[in-house]
C-alpha cells in the first residue's frame, strides 16, 4: 500500500496538495473507472495520503514542506516518485521500509446451531 505523507504545511494547504495527489493518479481507463496503473499494477485502490500537521523549518526558520513516500512496492516506485516530483512543487523523501504488516482479517462469525 503506497502511503504518501504531507509534512510542514497548515491543514488547508496540505488538503490542497492531497487533492492534487489524488488528481494526479486519476487516469480514465476503458471501463470509466479512475485508476493509476504503472507496469500493470493499479495503486489507486491502495493509495493512502496522510496529513501530518507538523512544522518543518530550516535553520533560518524558512518553511521546508515535503512529501514522504512509504510502503511502496519496488516495481513502480521510480515512476511514482517521478510523477510526484515533476507535477508538484515540493520535495519528496523516500523512506525504505523493511516490512509492511497488514491488519488481520476479521474472523468470520460462526453461526449457532438451531
Amino acid at each position: 500500500m503506497p502511503n504518501i505523507e504531507i509534512h510542514g504545511l497548515c491543514r488547508s494547504e496540505a488538503q490542497k496538495i492531497l487533492r492534487q495527489i489524488f488528481d494526479l493518479f486519476k487516469i480514465s481507463n476503458p471501463v470509466g473507472k479512475a485508476s493509476f496503473v504503472i507496469k500493470d499494477c493499479d495503486i489507486t485502490s491502495d493509495l493512502v495520503v496522510t496529513i501530518a500537521e507538523d512544522d518543518c523549518e530550516d535553520a533560518a526558520a524558512i518553511p521546508q514542506p515535503f512529501l514522504r513516500v512509504l510502503s511502496t512496492p519496488e516495481q513502480y516506485l521510480d515512476e511514482l516518485l517521478k510523477v510526484l516530483n515533476r507535477r508538484l512543487w515540493i520535495d519528496v523523501e523516500l523512506v525504505e521500509l523493511k516490512r509492511f504488516i497488514p491488519k488481520p482479517k476479521e474472523p468470520e462469525k460462526k453461526k449457532k446451531p438451531l
